[in-house]
């Protein structure tokens, strides 16, 4: 975690890696923080995952429904509404499309 957590702080400083792909990098600190139970911290890291330039439509569309997840898991509902939302219009023709709005029917749970 603490990797990813210097790696996305070093890419902010300008030139400092001319064509660092962030997206990638904010959905691993993501799965790291999910990882250790951080669901706040890592729904913002999948969004971060999900809004960066450079994420394509896929990797958009899994960052949404896991900070979906997350929200969920943190009992922010009405956050994870959103993402799924954000997720389904992003390709609701999708394997994630279709996972969001099952998970818009009821909340995520880990068994």
């Amino acid at each position: 975690m603490t990797a990813y957590q210097t790696l996305v702080s070093d890419a902010a400083k300008p030139g400092y890696f001319p064509s660092a792909h962030l997206e990638l990098a904010y959905f691993g600190l993501g799965e790291a923080l999910r990882g250790q139970r951080h669901f706040a911290e890592a729904a913002k890291a999948y969004e971060e995952a999900a809004w960066s330039p450079g994420a394509g439509a896929e990797l958009k569309r899994r960052s949404l429904v896991a900070a979906g997840k997350a929200r969920d898991l943190n009992g922010e509902r009405s956050l994870a509404v959103k993402d799924y939302q954000a997720a389904i219009a992003n390709g609701s023709d999708t394997t994630q499309g279709d996972i969001a709005r099952k998970l818009l029917k009821s909340p995520y749970r880990e068994y």
